[in-house]
């Protein structure tokens, strides 16, 4: 592949990873129901990994990306509103008294919420990488 493809294929997938990023942030705004974090988990984990196995060579950035995405659509659609019968939410505990600071909580949620989709980048890359070569070497053999 020539330096130009690579730059295309590049600018491709970092279009990709942020529309993702957006379409999960617009999907949250809908309001899935009280318990949808772990669908928000899940959704974060397999688009980086899906991203990371295309393309393994920057898979950070599209992990990354996907963040940004999500960060940019939450501007333009807030998150649904929290339904009244949901128990109150108990802030995540901090080293040195820091549970009690609003903006600490909102770093380390936020740092939090980014690693999801760089983990499964990372790791739909080491799929590519490690697991397919060795299946198809198998394959072979058979």
């Amino acid at each position: 592949m020539t330096e130009r493809h690579e730059w295309r294929a590049g600018f491709t997938f970092a279009g990709a990873s942020t529309l993702t990023g957006v379409g999960i942030a617009y999907l949250t705004s809908r309001g899935l129901g009280a318990d949808d974090v772990g669908v928000l988990v899940v959704a974060l984990v397999a688009s980086g990994a899906l991203l990371g196995m295309l393309a393994p060579r920057w898979c950070w950035v599209w992990g990354m990306l996907i963040y940004v995405g999500m960060a940019a659509g939450n501007m333009v659609w807030p998150s649904a509103p929290i339904p009244m019968d949901h128990p109150p939410s108990r802030p995540l505990w901090l080293p040195m008294g820091l549970s009690d600071s609003s903006l600490a909580q909102w770093l380390a949620g936020s740092a939090l919420i980014f690693a999801f989709p760089v983990v499964g980048a990372v790791a739909g890359a080491m799929v590519r990488l490690r697991v397919v070569p060795a299946l198809d070497r198998l394959w072979r053999m058979a």
